[in-house]
């Protein structure tokens, strides 16, 4: 719906040029939120009443600015400014606001300054692990499921890259870890990001940002970690036997070798290394979930999850979703791996190390920043008073 703007005459007018505060009347009667900002004043339509002729409140259109400026509104966003952004904007421009006058006001085309403050960005992530947590059961184990798979391609198009290159392998190791990273892994995680699948090693940060918020109990908390755990290995046994059926491993031998070897590799660290490589490759994983957050663009998050993905892989870190697909496709093809030491060895020393990685140091460190922890944090850790009243001792 289109509204010409001189339905909007009220809204728009040239910005004071001392930007004082300054109280406008709402529409109850009460008084505008404005007296404690320094954005100009909002008009509302005469008669009192929210909402521009003919338009309902809240519904989306393109209006186009009249000349000059258009008022600044307390919930003006410019480009994921902040509330009391204002851009000077002329005829020709249109904005993004919301609710001026009870329309949306759609903004130009997206540029590089499309990306969230990291308040705002926590606050998705948790508004997001709010929606898996009381997602229906049924709905998060195929969400669960459909996640699993996808990290399931990711792991066999790397494996089958990095295995079918021996001789790169040999002669420049760097090379081949760089490669072995980049294809497979981060194609995964974007479309894990991208349809909403609940990845276990994703839900440590976002789950435990909603957590953290107090939008979930700790059993709820507790029981969305372990179903989308159960359905990602779930989702990665399912596409091992598919892959097996296919014969992607039957030849050439140097993959099939590749493939035995990672798995031996996985199930030969000890418990405390396995760990601490877990944790690390989560940390990763989950930055590259919070960047993914952050930005609001596609291509933003193509770049946010791949540079912090590949980096895990091609470091040969432990992630507990992808060793459910590769540990077993190594044991099919002969890998000296029981079923009992891929668990005590590998599954669970990794999923402990990639919830502490993920959701202790990324979603309950930045819970301390930008969360409603972020008070309490901020009252208790204090700079001693002195440091900053001048005084000399």
């Amino acid at each position: 719906m289109s509204v010409r703007s001189g339905d909007l005459d009220q809204a728009a007018k040239e910005f004071p040029a001392d930007l004082r505060a300054s109280t406008s009347p709402s529409p109850d009667g009460s008084g505008s939120d404005h007296t404690k900002s320094m954005c100009p004043p909002m008009e509302w339509p005469a008669g009192g009443k929210k909402g521009a002729p003919g338009v309902p409140v809240d519904q989306e259109a393109d209006v186009q600015a009249p000349e000059g400026a258009l008022t600044a509104h307390r919930d003006l966003r410019h480009h994921g400014g902040t509330h009391c952004d204002m851009p000077a904007v002329g005829g020709a421009a249109v904005l993004r606001m919301e609710h001026i006058q009870g329309v949306e006001i759609k903004g130009p085309p997206p540029t590089v300054s499309d990306v969230l403050t990291m308040t705002r960005a926590f606050r998705a992530a948790a508004d997001n692990g709010a929606h898996k947590v009381h997602s229906p059961i049924a709905h998060s184990c195929l969400q669960a499921l459909m996640a699993g798979i996808y990290v399931t391609f990711g792991a066999v198009t790397a494996m089958y890259i990095g295995g079918n290159m021996p001789g790169v392998a040999a002669t420049d190791p760097g090379l081949a870890s760089l490669i072995f990273g980049i294809f497979g892994f981060p194609t995964g995680l974007l479309a894990v990001v991208l349809t909403g699948a609940e990845l276990f090693t994703g839900n440590c940060l976002v789950c435990t940002a909603a957590w953290a918020e107090g939008r979930c109990t700790t059993p709820e908390f507790l029981r969305s970690l372990a179903v989308s755990w159960l359905g990602n290995l779930c989702g990665a046994l399912l596409f091992v036997g598919i892959f097996t059926g296919a014969g992607f491993a039957e030849k050439p031998e140097d993959l099939h070798a590749f493939m035995v070897s990672v798995a031996a590799k996985k199930t030969s660290h000890n418990f405390g290394q396995t760990f601490l490589r877990g944790l690390l490759a989560n940390f990763l994983v989950d930055l590259a979930v919070l960047q993914a957050a952050i930005c609001t663009t596609f291509v933003g998050k193509f770049v946010g999850i791949f540079l912090a993905t590949s980096m895990f892989a091609a470091l040969g870190l432990e992630h507990v979703v992808a060793n459910m697909s590769m540990v077993p496709l190594g044991m099919i093809h002969g890998a000296d791996v029981g079923v009992g030491k891929f668990i005590y060895s590998n599954l669970i020393p990794v999923t402990l190390g990639n919830y502490v990685g993920g959701g202790v140091m990324i979603g309950m460190v930045y819970a301390l920043l930008f969360g409603r922890w972020s008070r309490t944090f901020s009252n208790v850790v204090r700079w001693p008073k002195r440091a900053f009243d001048g005084e000399h001792h």
